[in-house]
Parts: structure tokens; sequence; C-alpha cells
């Protein structure tokens, strides 16, 4: 029983009938069902270019009159359709849908923890592509409500490539609009590109009715990426400015934001939506195209009375100006690359002055103040968003 708790509490499963049926009697289990909080999704799925590819070494064969490379080209390309044939029918038979609700309604708790990511994509990027990504999370979401099962908490990886977008038909996701009015915690992870439509379409639908979330976690943030400097197109921060407006709660109290670029008016609209609930914020390494001055200045106007914040962080501010029509890339540069973090009301309020007061001076060209006083490097930026964020965030429910 105790090996169950540990290694079995959250089982991780692929879109495929074998790995979904397994994860279906593992849920049903009597011994191990019971321990199961946490249900993970790898939500790639087979790559048809792999049939491109095969039938150009068969043709290449041929044209060689290599009979061994004949031969074991068709094996390949026999195995890679045999696979498609079954994924396309899963998906197109509605049986994919059916065995995940199968899996939540056998979930002992009446609270389920679900995630949708594939970290590990380097792995496997020659076998498995992305783009399904979208269907992926509406088979889930379709499960989710079926089964009536409350989700509580959602991570999110998505795509890094965009080879070919998935166009989910309107009612479709407005059917699963409400699939996800439990959530009490989002984690988003985006690639420095702009969603896929259909993930976007989805995440649009049904964050909006997520009115009691309370934490949310929204970054791009790559430790391959310059320090502080970043490139990324208008459609990406179009992206993201409309997955971080899709959030409607009442109740936001944790917003963590990460290497996604925002406009200054959009960020100072979403702070003053939810300036009642907020008690926990880091801005870091965020781009902002327009005046970080006037976020600087919202938080020093609300600090006293509206802002009733226990932990802040704010590190690694880039910046660049409002866009010309018709720009298609931006770089941003640093505006300020140093930051401060601090945890308790009074810590908070003690620092974000002290803060502001030396930007004030910084901004002023005082010579006289101390240049190395917020200065943060790497290792630094790290070890502030595991003090202040938490490794274990989503493992709260």
């Amino acid at each position: 029983m105790e090996l169950a708790r540990i290694h079995l509490d959250k089982p991780i499963a692929m879109f495929t009938r074998h790995s979904l049926e397994n994860l279906a009697e593992l849920c049903k289990h009597p011994l191990f069902g019971p321990h199961i909080r946490n249900v993970g999704f790898y939500p790639l799925r087979f790559d048809e270019q792999l049939v491109y590819q095969t039938e150009y070494k068969l043709n290449t064969s041929i044209f060689n009159r290599d009979p061994t490379g004949i031969a074991e080209a068709m094996k390949e390309l026999n195995t890679y359709l045999k696979y498609l044939e079954e994924e396309y029918h899963l998906e197109r038979s509605g049986q994919a849908v059916e065995l995940l609700t199968e899996i939540f309604c056998s979930l002992r708790y009446s609270t389920a923890v679900e995630s949708l990511s594939h970290r590990e994509e380097h792995v496997w990027g020659h076998v498995l592509n992305q783009d399904e990504s979208a269907l992926s999370l509406m088979t889930m979401l379709e499960a989710i409500v079926r089964s009536d099962c409350r989700v509580s908490s959602l991570h999110l990886h998505t795509p890094d490539t965009k080879w070919r977008d998935v166009t989910i038909e309107p009612s479709r996701v407005q059917s699963v609009s409400g699939s996800l009015e439990n959530l009490k915690s989002i984690r988003i992870g985006l690639p420095d590109i702009p969603l896929l439509g259909g993930l976007e379409h989805i995440l649009q639908a049904t964050l909006s009715h997520a009115k009691g979330l309370e934490k949310l976690y929204l970054s791009s943030f790559d430790e391959q990426s310059d320090y502080m400097y970043v490139r990324f197109g208008v459609e990406f921060l179009d992206s993201a400015t409309h997955t971080l407006g899709s959030v409607n709660s009442n109740a936001l109290v944790h917003v963590h934001l990460e290497d996604i670029p925002v406009r200054a008016t959009d960020l100072l609209k979403f702070l003053e939506r939810h300036k009642h609930t907020l008690k926990e914020l880091a801005l870091l390494r965020m781009p902002v195209i327009g005046e970080w001055g006037d976020v600087l200045v919202w938080i020093e106007e609300n600090i006293e009375e509206n802002l009733h914040l226990e932990k802040l962080c704010l590190a690694s501010m880039r910046a660049t100006d409002e866009l010309p029509e018709n720009f298609e890339w931006i770089q941003a540069s640093p505006w300020f690359s140093g930051g401060f973090g601090a945890s308790g009301k009074d810590e908070v309020h003690l620092k974000t002055q002290r803060f502001l007061a030396y930007l004030k001076r910084w901004c002023a060209g005082d010579k006289d103040i101390d240049h190395e006083e917020y200065e943060l490097g790497l290792s630094d930026l790290w070890t502030l968003r595991a003090k202040f964020m938490g490794a274990g965030f989503m493992d709260d429910s």
C-alpha cells in the first residue's frame, strides 16, 4: 500500500487505446485506485511525417533496385500506417472520450488534478508531433464534462513548434466552456511562439468561467535564452495578452508572470481587475511594451490601501517602445536588470517603498546610489523564483 501511495498517485498516459485502457484499469483497481491524486496526459500524437519519410526511403530503394531496402521500408510504412489508423479511429469514433470519461468517473477523490504536458518532446521529436495538443485538451475537457469531474488544477505545457494549426468548431469549444469552473490553479508554459489557434480558443472559452481561480502561473521561461534580451513576435504578444485577459476570477490570490511580453496598459488592466484579492505577485524577466514606470507608479499608489500583498517579486525588467505599424518582431532591452523579493506584509511594504525610492534616484541619474544594491545574476533570479513561488506550486490541491 505504501508503494502505491508513493509511486502510483500520479500516473501518466498517452492518447492511445492501450495506454488509456491501462489507466482506466489502474483507476478502478481496489488497492491502487484510491491513491491516485493526479492524472497526467502526454498529448503528443504520432507524426504522420514519418509516413512521407518512409515513402522517400521506399522510392530510393526502388530506384537503387535494393530488395533489402524495399522490404525494410515497406515494413516500416505498414507499421506507421497501422499506428495512424488506430489513432484516428480512437479519436473519430469517440472511444477516446469514452475511455477518459471512465477514468474520471473512477477517481476516488471528488477533486481531480489533471495535467497536459510534453516536457520531454526533445526525446520524441522525430516520432511524435505537437500539432494535436488542442485535440488532446479538447478530448480531455469533453470527458470532464461527461463525468462531472471537478478539476482543481491544470498544468498545460503548450507546443513549441507550429507546423499546422488545428481548427475546432466553435460549438464544440462552447460545449466545454464550463469544464474548468472548479479550477483553483493553472500553470501554462508558453514557448516563445503564439499559441496554436485551437488551444487559444479553448483557453479563452474555459478560463473566463473559472471564477474561483486562485493561482495563475504563466511563463515562457527558457533557461537557454539570453538573460536580458528577448526577441518575440507580435503574434506571441497578442496570444499571451489574450490568455491573460481570459482570466476573470473573483478569487485570484497568486500571480506569477515570467518572460511573458505584455503591453503596460494590458498589465495594468489585469492588476487593477484583481487588486482586491491579490496577495502574491511575481513579475520576472517581463518584456513590457510601453512604460515600466507606469506599472511601478500603480504599485506605489495601491500598496498602501488597495493591495494586501504578502509576497512580491520584481526582477529583470525589460522594455521596448510602443510598436510601430506592420512590425513583426520586437526586441526588448534591459530597463532595470536588478530586482528584489519580499515576504510578509510588513516586509513587502517596507522593501517596496525602498525599491521604488531607489528607482526614482536611478531614473534621475543620481550618481551616489549603490549600483550593486539590487543587482541580480541569473542564479539569483532562480533563487528568487524558488523561494517566493515554491517548487510545489501545483501540488496544493
